[in-house]
């Protein structure tokens, strides 16, 4: 069994206060901007990240450097598990770099990579609340029929499935963003089953038919219903950014806060080329102090 897929706990007495901020992105410069803001302690608090901290921002490298921090601690999400399952030779032709940022490291960087994300980073994240609750976190998602209990134990165990799940899950998130799209009239009837057919989340959602546009609310209200982790106060994850407008949203005691930051400045994609962001943009880094649920 890998070292990398256990779950780690954390005690909120521990700490003054415990915050947790979505997928960074090589945006590490925006973190230092928003921990500034919000007063953050890098004495007696501590940051849990939802992964994903490389790829697309220019300040990607720093992530060995905060992963080394007391103060600082994260999941894996899918673009630093790759790290995590390289060979010890990095790079080949069997597994060749898939973002631009991956492109400019040498091999001594690939091979720092591997060893720090492999130490640091964990499955999952457990945080013991004073009142005897939890929350958990994880980068993408958990299973709509699965406990956090029994998701955690089959993370630790290596089960792929579960693995998977843990680093891609979108189906939840979005039945999420389509219930905020149709909130603020943002979608037609035509692009609503565009959104189901291109997302297949009809697979999970059965009830998405082709003629659901005129009973969607009955149908996210059942979901609502369904999808609560019933042993977790919150199931916070990043990965899905639900919200063009910065948002962070929820249904049942799911959370979903990774809200754009990369899309917040110009960032590089899998070409190299740099992107552009929208103008007047709402994508944003968010921060939660856990003190909110």
């Amino acid at each position: 069994m890998k070292e990398y897929y256990q779950i780690k706990q954390i005690n909120e007495s521990d700490y003054n206060n415990i915050y947790v901020v979505g997928d960074i992105h090589g945006m590490f410069h925006i973190l230092e901007k928003k921990l500034k803001k919000i007063g953050f302690n890098k004495d007696t608090d501590l940051l849990v990240a939802t992964g994903d901290l490389v790829d697309r921002g220019k300040t990607s490298i720093e992530a060995i450097d905060y992963l080394q921090e007391k103060w600082f601690t994260s999941v894996f999400g899918n673009h630093d598990y790759k790290f995590m399952n390289l060979p010890n030779k990095g790079y080949s032709d069997l597994f060749p770099p898939e973002e631009y940022f991956d492109k400019q490291l040498k091999p001594k960087d690939v091979r720092l990579f591997k060893e720090i994300f492999s130490k640091y980073l964990a499955a999952a994240i457990q945080i013991n609340l004073n009142n005897g609750e939890k929350l958990g976190i994880v980068h993408a998602g958990i299973g709509i029929h699965d406990s956090w209990e029994l998701f955690t134990k089959k993370l630790s165990l290596g089960d792929y499935y579960t693995i998977e799940r843990a680093i891609w899950d979108r189906p939840i998130a979005k039945l999420r963003m389509l219930k905020e799209r149709i909130d603020n009239n943002d979608i037609t009837e035509k692009q609503f089953y565009d959104f189901i057919e291109r997302n297949r989340i009809n697979k999970n959602f059965p009830e998405l038919n082709d003629r659901s546009y005129v009973f969607f609310e009955e149908i996210f209200d059942f979901y609502e219903n369904k999808v609560g982790v019933a042993d977790l106060k919150a199931l916070i994850t990043g990965h899905n950014i639900v919200s063009t407008q910065g948002k962070i949203l929820s249904i049942a005691n799911r959370y979903f806060i990774d809200t754009g930051a990369f899309l917040k400045e110009p960032f590089y994609n899998k070409k190299g080329e740099v992107v552009k962001p929208l103008k007047d943009n709402k994508y944003k880094l968010s921060i939660l102090n856990i003190k909110e649920f």
